[in-house]
């Protein structure tokens, strides 16, 4: 895999973003840079990480280091420097961009066949804590005594059911003023870098966003959507709010996208084939967008949604 560079991770034309490594992990690092307009993260990593908008990826990645926190980068539309020395000409990757809708989209019975043969492989992954092991306790299939446990399961347990219940009221009558109270007090909840209820928030803005491209009908309005998603991102750590706000503009990882698409191209055996690589996202960041999309999914067409067993 050669690697890939986001579409939302160059500066455009003439401008430089400048900044530093702010966090350094075995695999990939996260760089804090200054453009013009906001503070934003890019993630630079190897070609075993999922493609991001906002990431760009190389084989030669852990070749280049050590990396350190601190070190200042450079970002130009042609080059990545790092240390004031040129690493990367990113003219040699190619562009990374999600899928922001599916025109035209399946028929809704096999949109919903896609669902469900995600489902069946969510329920046959080991639990990683978060909300997918509230996907797996609708069925019994959680220890009370492993990562379920805690006061965090009870509370994400009554979040993400008043989700639910706002999504359905905002189905039936459009109104936001529910979900806008439920998102409020799931952001920022959980543990880690991006907590498993930013996470959450995280897909369901993408899926929401995703399906009214889809059908030609915005089911939220975006300017709602965008200025929801960056009051809450307050509520969290940087780099966790930065995500949330990209979720909310459908810039989410390649396999979200991925397995949005293939739902509304009701495709059941490739939307089921991309939970794997949803689970190798974070500890438990992918399946806890996963459970957030499914849920989002199921309501708008019509389906119970897994919060209600």
């Amino acid at each position: 895999m050669p690697g890939a560079a986001g579409c939302a991770a160059l500066p455009r034309n003439r401008e430089e973003w400048t900044g530093e490594v702010a966090m350094v992990f075995t695999h990939a690092v996260h760089a804090k840079l200054h453009t013009k307009s906001e503070e934003r993260f890019i993630t630079l990593g190897g070609t075993d990480l999922p493609a991001h908008p906002c990431s760009i990826l190389w084989p030669a990645f852990a070749a280049a280091g050590p990396w350190e926190k601190g070190q200042t980068i450079t970002l130009t539309a042609h080059c990545l420097y790092v240390s004031g020395r040129p690493l990367l000409a990113l003219n040699t990757l190619p562009m990374f961009f999600p899928s922001r809708k599916q025109r035209p989209s399946a028929d809704r019975e096999d949109m919903i066949k896609a669902l469900r043969a995600s489902a069946e492989v969510a329920d046959a992954l080991e639990p990683r804590g978060g909300f997918h092991d509230l996907f797996l306790a609708r069925k019994g299939q959680t220890d009370k005594k492993g990562l379920l446990a805690g006061a965090f399961a009870a509370f994400s347990t009554s979040m993400g059911k008043k989700i639910s219940a706002a999504l359905s009221e905002l189905q039936n009558s459009g109104d936001t003023s529910a979900l806008e109270k439920a998102a409020r007090a799931l952001a920022g909840s959980g543990q880690g870098l991006t907590p498993a209820g930013d996470d959450f928030l995280g897909g369901l803005f993408s899926a929401l966003r995703y399906h009214g491209k889809s059908i030609g009908k915005e089911l939220v309005p975006a300017p709602f959507l965008q200025s929801l998603a960056a009051d809450l991102a307050g509520r969290s750590t940087d780099f966790s709010g930065f995500m949330l706000r990209c979720a909310a503009k459908g810039f989410i990882a390649a396999p979200l996208s991925l397995w949005l698409k293939a739902v509304h191209q009701g495709k059941p055996e490739e939307a089921a084939s991309l939970l794997p690589e949803m689970a190798r996202i974070g500890a438990s960041s992918g399946l806890d967008a996963f459970c957030a999309l499914l849920l989002a999914m199921q309501i708008v067409l019509g389906e119970h949604p897994w919060l209600h067993p």
